[in-house]
Formats: C-alpha cells, structure tokens, sequence
C-alpha cells in the first residue's frame, strides 16, 4: 500500500531531551502537581482539567529575537532543539506565567513540515525537572495540514476513551507568540510519566513505554530492548496470551479500526506505543490519530482494507485463530456499540462551535475557509454511515443475516440494516450519506457532491459523483472552477492524502505527467501519484481547480 511505504519513510524524529526533560520516572515517586505544587483535579471524563472539553485554552510564547530566528531555522533545515522562552496559560480564566520553560518544534521534518505554520513541543522540566503546569510536563500542540477539521484527534481520542482505551486527552487551543495571535491547534496530552500514572495508576506506572513499539520514551533506564525484539519475534497466539494483555489489545485493534486510524498499528504499523506492563504484559495504546474518520472510505474492512501489507503480525495471527478470531469480531461488535454517532455528531456541532473564531483568526492556516466548513459538515454523515456499516460488518460475520429494517436488504449487502431508506437500489438524497450502498455519498444528479480542500493559496475541489469527461468540465465550470490537477509536491501531498482511494479521478493536463503523452482526456492516478490520457467516455469523479 503506498501510504504504508510512505508513512513509514518519516518517522518522527526521537524526542531530543536532555536528562532534565527526559519523560523517565526518575524524581517522580510522588505525584507532580501544577506549578503551585498542588494536585491537578481530573476532568468528568479522568482527563486534565487542561483538556476539558468546554474550555478552549490560550498559550503564549515569549522568545527573544534570536531564539525565534532559532526556531525557524530549525523548521527550515529539519532539526528539533529546544529554545529558551516565556510560557503563558490561560484555562479558564486562570493565568499562569512560568518563565523559565522552553520549545521545540514537533511533527515529522518530512511530512508535517508543510506550508508556513510550525508545530511545536512546551516543556516547564528543561531548567528545573520538578516544575509542572497544571501537573503536566510538556504540552504537545498540533496542526496537521491534512487535517481541515481541526477535530479528528480529539473525536478519536474522546472516542476511545468511551471505548476503554488508555488513549490521551486532547482539546484545541489558541498560541500567540509574542503577544500575537501565531494559530489554532490541537491540545493533545503527552505520553510521559504523568500520562502512565493517569492511566495505569501510580503502582503500575514503573514500566517501559516503547514509542514505534521500539524506542524506550518513558522509564528508559529500566528498557531491555530484547524484551520488544521478542514481543516482535514472537506473534504466535500462545505467546500473545502468555506475555501480553490480549483482550485489551484486542479493544485498542478493534477501537483503531472503527476510526479508522489510517496511521497507527491497525493500518501500517506505525503510529502507536507499547507499554510494558509490570504485571500484564505488553499493551498497545494509540498515538497521533490526526488521519482518521473521513480520511478513509466508511466502508473500509477492518479485516481487509490494510490486511495485504502483513505488517501487523500479531493482529493477523489472532484474527486467524479459531479461538481469539470470534472474540476479534466480538470486540469490534463492543467497539460499534461504543461508536455512538449521536454522541459524536453532538461533538463535532459544539467543538467546531467553540474553535470557529479562532480558525478565523489563524494567520498561519492553509486551510481554506471552504474547506474547513466543508469537513465540518461531512463528518456527522461520515460518522452515521461509518457506524451503520460496522453494525452490518459484524452482524454478518457472526452469522445473523438478517433484513432488520425490511427493506429487501440483509447485512450481507445492506451498508446499513436499521434505515430502511438507505440499501442497494435506494435513491440517494443529498444527505452526505451513501443511500444506494455503492461506496459514494451524494452521488445523484441532484446532488453537488463538490467539496473544497486547500493548501494555501491553492484550492481545489473534488467532486464524487462520476461522469464522462465531458460532464467533468460542466460540472468544474458550474463551480466558478476548471479541471486541475497538483502543480507542486504540496499539491500533490494534498491530492493524494484527501482522495486517495478514488482510483482515478478527471483532471487537467500537467507537464509533470510528460511521460503519459499530452492530450486527450487526462486523468490523476491519487494512489500512485501519476496521471495520463484515459477514454473520455469513462466515467470518473472531477479533480477542479478553483480559478
């Protein structure tokens, strides 16, 4: 699969810690607490109360001159070192000044690192080790390019906490630098010390946190990376079920699947973490769910979409077990059954409520406006059919074939067995829901099933509903827009990484494509970054480029 090979060309790079920022457990047999020295009081969901979900946090940064030239030449040559700087919090009304923390930038040097806005990594322990803010050691705020919403690792996160999963705490807040406003982020908790303690409990949060499943992060003095070389050797269920906590990395597969995480262990192998548990064994726990939800097809097969790559050995050799297969299906059944769209719709309203103003305001987005509303509105649809499909998926694999909404459809075929308006043949209504069962949402005539996506300056449109080349250019022109195509290696991580699973798609000509032959009716291979002349009497979704 190419975004398995092309995720796993960019590791993000070790956190670069000195012994005083390290996230090893060192110093910490008591409880940090907030700068003042007092215990954090948890949220109503156990989070942080720096993440609570009805609060919109703001951070300031403070550099000098020279460190904030630092920083960008940082950005610029791929490095991650930490800058000296003045931190200011506000949560909540509560202002907080700690002068003496420092930043870093965050994110891959290779992928992230995209278009003018810069990611970054606070911590309060580089000067001294003890000191926290509201209990936490670092802050991690994020801003992924391909992600319009702003929203999908806080639903992720949020989801799976629902689920039972040890995910972080995630929220959004706002950064100025020097006393003005820098941008949008997501606030997402940081897998250290406190993160275990949080989730595991003080007594068993003295073991190893393997970051890739690899590389020690937390508790480092303790790793003996022999311990991961076998977890790696030995995939046998036998094994599994001797030196790991199996039903809870069974929840955590099954919770990455319903997402889908299109980034982390259940596709690609990539972005999560083990924990060696001091007495349960090896656990997995999520990590960097930025490209989740809409970035996958809703009726993505949490036993075939990513099952061709064989690089999740573990999850293969249970889901292949005569024993462990069922209780894989009986816990993505429990993980469905936590995947409450009427809970996550209600999310998605209130949070891109609270965050409106402040997308409005970010000087360093390249995010489009359009392309913001439009995410925002596909994702409670997306959700809908997302859920409905998995309510289908696993009352077929386990055998109940039944038509439940009597519409002449059984789970076998029905992309969602509790509407009755919505099977194979159902005519599609403009709902941003797939009413006929053949992968597409709003695919009739009567539909515009045009929605923008931006990076920077440039914006396209990719319009799902497939028609003859012909139809493509009117549909592209009733939009103020032309067939286009990616004009820059941006463009093209844009293109690819919002229509990817779209075989092809109608676009304009692109000299980059020389090699394909000029003229005719041309057309973009997203999945394989290339392009060429097809028959124009083919029908293919429009790739549009606004003018």
């Amino acid at each position: 699969m190419i975004l398995a090979a092309l995720f796993a060309c960019v590791p993000e790079t070790v956190d670069p810690d000195g012994p005083a920022g390290s996230d090893s457990a060192g110093g910490a047999d008591v409880l940090p607490g907030t700068d003042t020295g007092t215990e954090e009081p948890p949220s109503d969901d156990g989070c942080p109360a720096i993440y609570a979900q009805d609060v919109l946090p703001s951070f300031d940064l403070e550099l000098s001159r020279a460190e904030w030239a630092g920083l960008q030449a940082d950005y610029a040559s791929g490095v991650k070192q930490w800058h000296p700087a003045s931190f200011t919090g506000t949560v909540d009304g509560e202002v907080v000044t700690i002068p003496d923390a420092a930043v870093r930038l965050s994110g891959n040097p290779g992928f992230s690192w995209i278009g003018p806005k810069m990611q970054f990594a606070v911590s309060f322990t580089q000067t001294n080790p003890d000191q926290r803010y509201h209990g936490l050691r670092k802050l991690k705020l994020d801003a992924s390019w391909y992600d319009p919403s702003f929203l999908r690792d806080r639903l992720a996160y949020a989801y799976l906490r629902d689920l039972g999963v040890a995910a972080p705490c995630a929220n959004n807040a706002t950064l100025s630098i020097n006393g003005e406003m820098y941008g949008l982020y997501k606030n997402v908790e940081f897998p250290d010390q406190e993160y275990l303690q949080r989730v595991m409990g003080r007594e068993d949060s003295t073991g190893v946190l393997w970051k890739y499943g690899s590389v020690p992060s937390v508790n480092e003095d303790q790793a003996d990376p022999q311990h991961v070389a076998d977890f790696w050797a030995h995939p046998e269920v036998a094994w599994q079920e001797a030196y790991t906590d199996l039903d809870g990395n069974l929840r955590e597969w099954a919770g990455e699947a319903l997402v889908p995480q299109d980034d982390g262990y259940w596709c690609c192998n990539h972005n999560f973490y083990l924990y060696e548990h001091p007495s349960e064994g090896m656990q997995f726990l999520p990590w960097d769910m930025d490209y989740t939800f809409d970035s996958a097809p809703y009726f993505a097969d949490p036993d075939t979409f990513y099952r061709d790559s064989n690089t999740q050995p573990h999850l293969d050799a249970v889901a292949a077990d005569s024993t462990w297969g069922p209780r894989w299906v009986a816990a993505l059944g429990e993980a469905t059954d936590a995947y409450d769209p009427d809970v996550a719709e209600a999310r998605v309203g209130a949070w891109s409520a609270q965050i409106a103003d402040a997308f409005a305001a970010d000087p360093q987005t390249t995010i489009s406006p359009g392309a913001h509303a439009d995410a925002i509105a596909r994702l409670p649809g997306w959700i809908r059919s997302r859920a409905a499909f998995m309510r289908s998926w696993v009352a077929h694999k386990t055998g109940a074939d039944t038509d439940a909404d009597a519409d002449g459809a059984s789970t076998a075929t029905d992309c969602d067995d509790g509407d009755p308006a919505i099977h194979p043949g159902a005519a599609e209504a403009c709902n941003h829901r797939d009413d006929d069962c053949n992968g597409l949402f709003d695919d009739a005539a009567t539909c515009d099933s045009c929605e923008e996506m931006s990076f920077g300056d440039a914006r396209f449109l990719l319009c799902g509903d497939p028609v003859d080349h012909t139809a493509a250019v009117a549909e592209c022109g009733a939009h103020d827009a032309a067939l286009g195509y990616p004009a820059s290696t941006e463009e093209w991580y844009l293109v690819v990484f919002s229509t990817y699973w779209q075989e092809h798609a109608w676009s304009g000509y692109s000299a980059w494509w020389a090699d394909y032959g000029g003229g005719g009716c041309q057309a973009i291979w997203p999945s394989s970054w290339a392009g060429g002349a097809i028959d124009c009497a083919t029908e293919l979704p429009a790739l549009c480029r606004i003018r």
